[in-house]
C-alpha cells in the first residue's frame, strides 16, 4: 500500500462514522455511545480489543465517537495521524496534535472526547509481555 492509498483508506468513513456524524446531540455528554456507557471502569475488557492468541493489534479510532473513562491491562499507543485529540488521562486533560504519540501504561484510566471529521487516531494495543519483550529488551542493546 502506498502512502497515498493509506491516506485515502484512513480518511474514508466507516459505516459507524457515517452514522455517528449524522447524530449530533446538543449535550456533548450524551454523545457517549451506548456500548461505552455499559463499560464498567473496574472491569478489564482485554479480549474485546486484542484477539486471543495475538499480542499486538492496530485499529483506527472511529471519528465522532467519544470513549468513556476506562482502563485495561495492555499497553496502548495512541498516534494522531491527522487533526487533534483531547483526552483525559488519570483525571488530567491532555490535548494532542498531528504527529504526536502517547503511550498509556496498564490500568491507566483514560477517555477520549468527541472527535471531528479530520481527527484520525491510530491505536496500537500490545499485551504487556509483548511490549516488555519487543521493545524494552531492544533498548538495552
Amino acid at each position: 500500500m502506498t502512502e497515498s492509498e493509506l491516506d485515502s483508506f484512513l480518511r474514508n468513513f466507516s459505516g459507524i462514522e457515517t452514522t455517528a456524524e449524522s447524530y449530533s446531540p446538543s449535550d456533548p455528554k450524551e454523545a457517549v455511545t451506548a456500548d461505552h456507557r455499559r463499560l464498567r471502569t473496574d472491569t478489564l475488557y482485554d479480549s474485546v480489543f486484542i484477539p486471543p492468541g495475538q499480542d499486538i493489534t492496530f485499529s483506527v479510532h472511529p471519528r465522532f465517537k467519544p470513549v468513556a473513562s476506562h482502563r485495561h491491562s495492555f499497553i496502548e499507543l495512541i498516534y494522531i495521524y491527522s487533526g487533534e485529540c483531547h483526552q483525559t488521562i488519570n483525571n488530567k486533560r491532555v490535548s494532542m496534535k498531528k504527529g504526536e504519540l502517547c503511550i498509556l501504561d496498564t490500568n491507566t484510566f483514560h477517555s477520549i472526547e468527541n472527535t471531528g471529521r479530520d481527527d484520525i487516531i491510530i491505536n496500537c494495543l500490545m499485551r504487556k509481555s509483548y511490549f516488555d519483550w519487543a521493545f524494552l529488551s531492544r533498548l538495552s542493546g
